[in-house]
């Protein structure tokens, strides 16, 4: 262990002498040493924080997304069923023409979000 020389404020000092009689930490040093590795314990929790902040803020915008396009798929849904409900003359040609755009519709999706494998029917 090396040794260094730290001085501090007559009123930090005042603060650890304190806090080392609170903890019962034995001595000044021991106490020092204790305070400064809780303080780089909470700058590695700060900095991992950090970079999980950035990664669920992608989160919330992929979720966000997913929300839009279900919403969207749902809409083309309704607006399907109101088609075959609508028009029972061309419901051979309207069957297709619904068909190739929920397959349209599902190639998009899984390109924007391959890696989620969800498939909505």
């Amino acid at each position: 262990m090396r040794r260094i020389n730290v001085s501090f404020y007559d009123e930090v000092l005042e603060d650890l002498e304190e806090r080392t009689k609170e903890k019962k930490s034995g001595s000044l040093a021991q106490s020092i040493r204790e305070l400064v590795d809780l303080g780089r314990k909470i700058e590695k929790t700060a900095a991992e924080h950090h970079q999980n902040d950035e990664l669920s803020d992608q989160n919330i915008i992929a979720e966000s997304l997913k929300n839009i396009m279900r919403w969207v798929l749902e809409s083309l849904l309704i607006s399907r069923q109101l088609m075959m409900n609508q028009s029972e003359n061309n419901q051979d040609e309207n069957e297709v023409l619904l068909k190739k755009c929920k397959e349209q519709a599902m190639s998009h999706v899984k390109k924007l979000f391959p890696e989620t494998g969800e498939i909505i029917n």
